[in-house]
């Protein structure tokens, strides 16, 4: 679970880091999911592809993740 949570932070970190400052925008940051990953193991690692526009500048993003739920 943990790797998972790390693979997720260093995902969204590189991405917050590639949009850059924005361009005299005033207002909030919006973000959006393009992709991830179908399914996860236990062990294995989660790939997010996510879409940030606007503002981030102090801008905190925070992840939950939770364990799949067993439906037996």
């Amino acid at each position: 679970m943990r790797r998972l949570l790390l693979a997720a932070i260093v995902a969204v970190a590189g991405l917050l880091a590639a949009t850059g400052p924005a361009v005299a925008e005033s207002g909030s940051a919006t973000l959006s999911l393009v992709a991830q990953s179908p399914w996860i193991a236990d062990d294995g690692d989660l790939a997010l592809e996510l879409r940030i526009a606007g503002n981030t500048a102090e801008t905190t993003l925070r992840l939950q993740l939770h364990r799949t739920v067993d439906r037996r």
